[in-house]
């Protein structure tokens, strides 16, 4: 009896330590890229993820979203930060934000080991390549170098968003159609040699194009005066921003692509074409003059008849996606009429064979989330964060309904298999629809399915790989280093103001070509030797 009374309290112990305990959700507070807040009481979206993750993966969470207005969100997650009430997961931006966070002791780091035992399926997607396997193994060695950039040991602090399944320029050449016509010009054989560039900019010039009988045309303007620093193997960011090209030479020293041998070229064939009157005197100022960034005016308003200002996708045609055209090509046809022509043309292709348009990293981190150092501290609660991110990865319900949405609701199929949003990007977000984008991955989930849908079967995306797959509309310019070097904000507005000041004075004649020697000395002298040093040390650390 004792003994069946002593195997009955076991059984009852046992009983009770296996029995489920009612613990509380795990709260799990998030701040992504929104366009508009969203409205718990219009929340369709959430409450579904939240019963997917619980009742077909164990994963029992509560998701709360903190909006925070994007225009200024580095200021306002700065003062979260700073008075104890940042979420758990927000926005890096971009790798100097990360690096800074980082350094400030702000966000978590982990192993890699920590991230692959938790996420099996990412780690799987990005080592075989992504999506149809397109991943180089440098893009995919490129992306685990960029998860742990910010830090000096190689842990992970974020996770790099895959830009495209197959990284590719999104700028393009655009001819305007009218003079191309008018000049008797094939706009199937536009120019790509140089030489032969440079002549049809002189008939830009002198066989009035426009056909008003007045000499008020030019070649082209800032925009093809970078292109033709590409045919010459470098790009720079004259005009624009600060360059993050740096090119490995072959004397083994990594340089900025400001100060490399083959600019003096360009600034001197430059420099001839301003004195010609083929570059627009106004190049100075660039060629968007207000409004819509990618508006080229000039080219717009017929001053000049060649730009790489904007993208194909701006540019887009009425036929690709059946609708008004892209942004700019309903300008220019606003301005030149609706049956107004343009054409894409090839890269120009430099002495040695350089041509396109740059390539910055194969990944980006401009919308790569980094987690509260808080977390740091509740490994499992970590854990279970990149098996929401995972679970995502492969499970196409629920990156559809976190994506997109409900069927018939916030999205609709098309006939080429890419869901179609119904109501506006922050009605979107109202309903809860990419609300937990930061939950399920940077701006899109690493998942097979989804690139097929928001890249491979989207029309835009087919109309730019068609292009780019004919002779010099590729592009190939990447830089060697990934990043930038540490002490870039330190240096940078000087260096910009100093390369631009210089540039454009030798390309107007006020300056000697030859100064550029001076130029590079001086340049190095105020900070660039600085960022040469870190580049190489970057170089060095990311090859070794």
């Amino acid at each position: 009896m004792r003994k069946l009374v002593t195997l009955l309290l076991a059984a009852l112990l046992l009983s009770g330590l296996c029995a489920p305990a009612s613990a509380a959700p795990i709260e799990i507070t998030f701040a992504p890229y929104m366009f508009g807040p969203l409205d718990p009481d219009r929340d369709i979206i959430t409450p579904k993820v939240e019963e997917i993750l619980r009742d077909k993966y164990g994963i029992d969470v509560k998701l709360t979203n903190v909006y925070v207005e994007y225009p200024n969100y580095k200021e306002i997650m700065n003062t979260r930060i700073a008075g104890g009430d940042a979420p758990d997961i927000w926005l890096g931006q971009n790798e100097s934000g990360i690096r800074e966070y980082y350094n400030q002791g702000v966000i978590a780091s982990w192993d890699r080991s920590f991230f692959e035992e938790n996420a099996p399926n990412i780690t799987a997607f990005t080592n075989e390549g992504g999506a149809r396997n397109a991943f180089s193994q440098a893009y995919i060695d490129n992306w685990w170098k960029g998860a742990s950039s910010a830090t000096p040991d190689g842990k992970m602090v974020t996770l790099p968003t895959p830009l495209g399944n197959l990284p590719y320029a999104t700028k393009g050449v655009v001819y305007r159609g009218d003079w191309i016509d008018k000049l008797g010009v094939d706009p199937e054989n536009l120019p790509y040699t140089l030489d032969d560039f440079i002549d049809l900019m002189y008939r830009f010039v002198n066989e009035d194009p426009d056909g008003n009988g007045v000499a008020d045309t030019y070649g082209f303007s800032t925009s093809m005066i970078k292109t033709l620093f590409a045919s010459y193997d470098l790009y720079t960011g004259f005009t624009a921003s600060f360059n993050s090209q740096w090119y490995l030479q072959e004397d083994g020293v990594v340089r900025n692509a400001d100060t490399l041998p083959a600019v003096k070229d360009v600034l001197a064939l430059c420099a001839k074409l301003y004195a010609d009157g083929i570059i627009d005197p106004e190049f100075i100022t660039g060629e968007n003059t207000g409004g819509y960034w990618a508006i080229s005016q000039g080219f717009i308003n017929g001053l000049y008849g060649v730009s790489s200002h904007a993208s194909f996708d701006h540019f887009r045609r009425r036929e690709t996606l059946n609708d008004d055209g892209g942004p700019v090509a309903q300008e220019y046809w606003a301005v030149n009429g609706a049956d107004a022509t343009f054409y894409y043309g090839p890269w120009i292709v430099g002495p040695d064979g350089g041509h396109g348009y740059y390539l910055d990293n194969d990944y980006g981190l401009g919308e790569s989330y980094v987690y509260n150092i808080a977390i740091e501290k509740d490994p499992d609660k970590l854990a279970t964060l990149f098996k929401i991110l995972d679970a995502f990865a492969i499970d196409d319900e629920l990156m559809v309904l976190a994506c997109y949405g409900i069927e018939g609701e916030t999205f609709e199929w098309t006939e080429n298999g890419t869901p179609k949003y119904l109501l506006t990007n922050d009605e979107l977000n109202a309903v809860g629809v990419m609300a937990t984008r930061s939950v399920y991955g940077p701006n899109n989930t690493f998942n097979a399915t989804q690139t097929e849908y928001s890249f491979y079967n989207a029309p835009n995306i087919a109309a730019i790989l068609e292009q780019q797959s004919k002779p010099y509309y590729d592009t190939y310019l990447r830089p060697d280093i990934t990043g930038y070097p540490a002490s870039t904000s330190t240096y940078q507005a000087d260096l910009m103001a100093y390369r631009d000041e210089t540039f454009i004075s030798i390309i107007k004649g006020e300056l000697p070509v030859d100064y550029f020697d001076e130029f590079v000395e001086e340049y190095l002298a105020r900070g660039g030797q600085v960022l040469q040093d870190e580049a190489n040390a970057l170089y060095a650390e990311q090859n070794q």
